[in-house]
């Protein structure tokens, strides 16, 4: 069967959740009320979330005080690994998506929504590696920096899907960018700037406007824009 939670506060998952069948897993964190804690939803350090043949639902609510979706957090005990087969969907309505530990997201359909002022960060030196068949990134930036100076600035993108779109992403700006492994990626923006420090890895890659990337580049795959397409210097 399937697993729902909700907390009228933050979430935390401190254990595995498993669900056998076609059961769906749904966890969703409120937003606190005025003067409580945002409400994050929080995985913790070598959890695994599995939905064996349904969805995985993972969502921090807007409200009074909206909180963020963060992926690590309590003792260090290893990467985190997110799977459904059918799809995850990670949303923070009204807040960011925080990557602070390894973290592995499998699934035929995967979302990933910030809220409309807010960023995917991947840092504190961990890596988001999205596997599957197809992904969106929903948001204005994927970046190391969100002002945490508990945290590392180093953070990388791994992908390995048939199809990954970036919407809505005016900048990416991360350690590493590899996604040589993903047949068709897509920047569905007017305007994206990709930096990477070590390196930015390509196969198929198209975007709606302009496209500027800078930092060193591979290309295994046609690149084109429909606006103008700049190689920055590095």
């Amino acid at each position: 069967g399937s697993f729902t939670a909700k907390a009228m506060s933050p979430l935390t998952v401190a254990a595995d959740i498993y669900t056998v069948g076609t059961g769906n897993i749904d966890l969703t964190a409120s937003a606190g009320d005025p003067g409580d804690p945002p409400g994050d939803l929080t995985v913790n350090d070598g959890i695994t979330i599995n939905a064996e043949a349904g969805w995985v639902g993972l969502t921090a609510e807007e409200g009074d005080v909206p909180g963020d979706v963060v992926f690590g957090g309590g003792p260090d005990n290893g990467s985190i690994t997110i799977s459904g087969a059918t799809g995850v969907y990670i949303t923070a309505e009204d807040g960011a998506i925080r990557v602070k530990k390894h973290t592995f997201i499998n699934s035929d359909y995967t979302i990933m929504q910030s809220g409309a002022n807010d960023n995917i960060n991947i840092n504190n030196n961990s890596y988001l590696t999205l596997t599957g068949t197809a992904a969106q990134l929903i948001t204005n930036n994927v970046t190391t920096a969100d002002g945490d100076d508990d945290t590392t600035d180093e953070g990388r993108l791994y992908a390995q899907l048939a199809y990954l779109g970036f919407v809505d992403v005016d900048n990416i700006d991360l350690t590493s960018i590899d996604l040589y492994a993903v047949e068709a990626t897509v920047f569905n923006t007017d305007a994206t700037t990709v930096t990477a420090d070590e390196r930015i890895d390509l196969g198929k890659t198209f975007a709606d406007g302009d496209l500027t990337l800078t930092g060193p580049l591979a290309l295994r795959g046609t690149l084109s824009a429909d606006g103008k397409l700049t190689i920055g210097e590095y």
